[in-house]
């Protein structure tokens, strides 16, 4: 093969791109490489390589994405252009989309600030960045991206989500029920991630104005998270989705004080959790807290327990002290002291069931941001295919 065909398949490769033919690109990127010098051909296999970068990630080749990148970041270095410039922006988009999926938001927040630097008008872009920072646990930053994203464009249900989900972050839940209200609109089948945020937003409004229609309001919510819940699997079954859409509704419930539907919904949400999930932690931690109150064996001394313990030596005290005085055990005192005793250990007991329970503050590890469809958004490089111009 000469040259010249070489050359040839790479344009044919990049068309395959264009058309998500992501094996065939893979197999003519192959031979082209094989075939031309990177010295003699350094502009034709740098794009090669951004190719070849972007194909292997669609294809969940994630080594073989990564070292085409860094083949790219080394010959732009080597022979610096404006050419070189707009393939390494590419392929540093690349690295992100990569990075995100491989569940590193650091290295995605990096790459992907230094794509946009060049290419500053990928809502796309923007939006992964959102979710990067969102992960992290940098909200303001999440903010500003994810705005950044619907100004260039994107009112992706995903990305309207997630924005909402960084504005409650940030406390501004009047622009985060807006937000979340248009993310459900911009989903024609809304997912469970947009339900379990709206709710989350209402269960905060609720806290925030002691009014119980906002929690009345999330478990609408939740109701309709319910049946687009990834299906259970495993033994037992585990899914961090049911866990929180059952520790939301265990919240608003406990809030409501409907107790006892509140307990079944931390309970479950307990058993669906994975081990170690913030999650599941903040569901048995509220799970304790009524089975204290109520008085159920939850591994902890219940409730009543000092009650009972000091109606009980109240009572031997004074059985010793009646006899230290040899006086009869029938005596009138002695038996005012007995029921004060048993009214006590009554008051123990139903001292739970007259509390009004609350729920604690609903912190959790993990937020509602729901992950993009990281291969929905186009990454072009060089002219379209002839039919799409």
């Amino acid at each position: 093969m000469g040259e010249a065909e070489a050359i040839a398949f790479i344009g044919r490769a990049e068309d395959a791109c264009h058309r998500e033919q992501w094996g065939d690109a893979i197999k003519l990127l192959d031979i082209a490489l094989a075939q031309l010098s990177e010295d003699e051909h350094e502009e034709d296999v740098l794009i090669a390589n951004a190719l070849l970068a972007r194909a292997a990630y669609e294809t969940d080749q994630w080594e073989t994405s990564r070292k085409a990148s860094a083949d790219v970041l080394r010959i732009a270095q080597k022979h610096p252009g404006p050419e070189a410039d707009e393939v390494v922006a590419y392929v540093r988009l690349v690295q992100g989309w990569l990075a995100m999926r491989l569940g590193k938001p650091t290295k995605a927040i990096e790459a992907l600030t230094l794509a946009l630097q060049k290419e500053p008008d990928r809502a796309d872009a923007w939006s992964v960045l959102g979710l990067a920072h969102l992960q992290v646990g940098e909200y303001k930053e999440a903010e500003a991206a994810l705005r950044r994203a619907v100004e260039e464009g994107d009112r992706s249900a995903a990305t309207l989500n997630n924005l909402a989900e960084a504005l409650r972050r940030n406390g501004d839940l009047a622009e985060a029920e807006r937000r979340g209200q248009q993310a459900i609109l911009a989903d024609k089948s809304p997912t469970w991630h947009v339900r379990a945020t709206l709710a989350q937003i209402y269960i905060d409004m609720g806290d925030r104005y002691l009014d119980d229609a906002f929690y009345l309001d999330a478990l609408g919510e939740l109701d309709e998270a319910k049946p687009v819940l990834p299906r259970l699997q495993g033994d037992p079954p585990k899914s961090e989705p049911h866990a929180l859409v059952a520790l939301l509704r265990g919240y608003a419930l406990m809030k409501l004080s409907r107790i006892g539907e509140a307990a079944r919904a931390f309970d479950a949400s307990v058993h669906r959790s994975d081990p170690g999930s913030g999650i599941g932690r903040v569901a048995e931690r509220n799970l304790r807290r009524i089975n204290r109150r109520r008085g159920v064996s939850s591994g902890l001394p219940p409730v009543w327990l000092p009650y009972l313990v000091t109606a009980g030596a109240a009572i031997l005290i004074a059985i010793l002290l009646v006899r230290l005085d040899g006086k009869d055990l029938t005596s009138t005192g002695f038996s005012s002291l007995v029921l004060g005793s048993l009214l006590l250990v009554l008051c123990a007991f139903s001292f739970p069931t007259i509390t009004k329970l609350k729920a604690g503050p609903l912190t959790m590890e993990k937020n509602t941001a729901q992950p993009l469809n990281v291969k929905s958004a186009p990454l072009d490089i060089g002219p379209a295919p002839e039919k799409e111009r």
